[in-house]
């Protein structure tokens, strides 16, 4: 889109509306003001001038656009965030929960656990290490065969 004598907030603000006003899927519009975001990139003054034009009621669509597709992006990232933290948050129970399984089956089996190898279990972080160990303990005569 040729600026022509359009000041860039003005030109910014242009393109928004075109986009605004198309007939596009919400997917579509949020891609397109992304490129414009993106590729349109203002100084601090310039960027007080877009604020200053939206703020004006024939594009006031243009800023609720921009706020609604903005916020749909940073909902999604978070949702994404937390859905990761979640997940391994869930990891890291299971690991603890199976480094404490193997402690207390070596304490069963071989009765007190040197604070050497409950330092060594509790260094692991592998699932399958510590389910290996865990069957291990059952035929294993002593600690040391286990490579404990």
């Amino acid at each position: 889109m040729d600026p022509g004598p359009l000041r860039r907030a003005e030109h910014k603000l242009a393109c928004l509306r075109r986009i605004a006003s198309a007939a596009l899927t919400d997917i579509e519009g949020a891609l397109l003001a992304n490129c414009v975001e993106s590729y349109l990139e203002l100084n601090p003054e310039e960027a007080a001038e877009l604020t200053a034009l939206g703020r004006l009621d024939m594009n006031q669509e243009i800023q609720t656009m921009r706020l609604t597709w903005a916020e749909r992006l940073e909902a999604k990232g978070r949702e994404q965030g937390i859905e990761l933290g979640r997940e391994q948050g869930r990891e890291q129970g299971r690991e603890q929960e199976a480094r404490q399984i193997v402690l207390d089956l070596l304490g069963e089996r071989f009765g007190s656990v040197p604070h050497r190898v409950r330092r060594q279990v509790e260094e692991l972080e592998s699932l399958d290490r510590l389910r290996f160990l865990a069957k291990g303990i059952l035929k294993a005569e002593s600690m040391e065969e286990l490579g404990l």
